[in-house]
């Protein structure tokens, strides 16, 4: 995992690592997924397509709780001004310029109104040259 924030304790970004770090500042350890905002789950570049990935992870069923589609929102958010503010370019300059894709991997097929706002927000951010993917981890 990888903090978005670059103050936070754990610094691999700097060394283009994905994941792996676990963070323990003071006794507090960065959780992944989509509930934390703060962390890339993921990062991936793939050699073959030429193109970046920003991983999330949801392991939780969709149940259109507010709460759980307010995590989404944020973590959308998270990531997009990750990549457009060019804090993503700047930590990682041997990948800028490269097609990204912001990738949700979960174990549970969305729900309706769940993959509403995936749709919306594909929508929004492909006119920002970001693409969007939903994967169902465990589907071949």
């Amino acid at each position: 995992m990888i903090p978005i924030d670059e103050k936070s304790c754990c610094q691999l970004a700097r060394n283009s690592e994905s994941v792996g770090c676990e963070c323990n500042s003071q006794t507090s350890i960065h959780t992944t997924g989509v509930q934390n905002p703060h962390v890339l789950d993921a990062l991936i570049y793939n050699e073959k397509e030429d193109k970046i990935f920003l991983v999330m992870y949801e392991n939780r069923p969709w149940n259109d709780h507010p709460e759980q589609l307010l995590q989404l929102q944020e973590k959308f958010n998270a990531y997009a001004s990750f990549i457009l503010d060019g804090e993503f370019h700047e930590t990682f300059h041997q990948l800028a310029g490269k097609p990204t894709c912001i990738q949700l991997r979960t174990f549970y097929e969305p729900s309706p109104i769940a993959q509403n706002f995936l749709d919306y927000t594909s929508r929004q951010l492909r006119l920002m040259d970001i693409d969007v993917e939903v994967w169902l981890i465990g589907e071949t």
